[in-house]
């Protein structure tokens, strides 16, 4: 279970909406690295995960935090961070799709990508400048210093999960 630490929610803000600061792909090479020099049943520390990765802790924990948000790894409280059984999947397909169906899995895991699928989908979004501008105001409630950020992952991701057709129209229910 994760733990609101590792979520980018001030707690003194706990109506604003956490967001991923971090693209699917990049969590999935982050992880796949983890996975390389930890393997995938042992916890696993913040600096553990700040040595595989070769930054300082500091830098890595809105990183880990994405992680967490997309189900690719999950907190323990006193024990550190567990490959999740989602991100065993992914690593380990069955069928075909099972990799492009695991990816979705984790894209609706974030609960402003929640919100955005349940409001935006078979939409057509705005530019991704104004995107940002959407994201803050209700539902999603980010503020200005987040909301360009949150808006250009969630683009990467769309793009690289080919679920923003050249109109920009957002189809995650095809």
């Amino acid at each position: 279970m994760e733990s609101k630490n590792d979520i980018q929610v001030a707690s003194k803000h706990p109506e604003r909406t956490a967001y991923p600061s971090e693209s699917i792909l990049y969590c999935i090479k982050m992880v796949e690295k983890i996975v390389l020099d930890h393997g995938t049943n042992e916890a696993i520390s913040r600096d553990d995960i700040a040595k595989s990765l070769d930054k300082a802790i500091a830098t890595v924990i809105m990183k880990i935090s994405s992680c967490v948000q997309y189900g690719m790894l999950r907190s323990q409280h006193g024990k550190g961070y567990f490959i999740s059984d989602l991100f065993k999947k992914y690593l380990q397909p069955v069928y075909e799709n099972d990799e492009k169906n695991v990816l979705l899995e984790m894209f609706k895991n974030p609960p402003l990508y929640a919100k955005l699928i349940d409001n935006k989908d078979n939409e057509i979004l705005p530019t991704e400048e104004r995107f940002a501008n959407l994201l803050k105001g209700d539902p999603y409630k980010l503020n200005s210093n987040s909301s360009d950020k949150a808006a250009r992952v969630f683009f990467e991701n769309v793009n690289y999960l080919d679920l923003i057709d050249s109109h920009r129209r957002f189809k995650f229910h095809k």
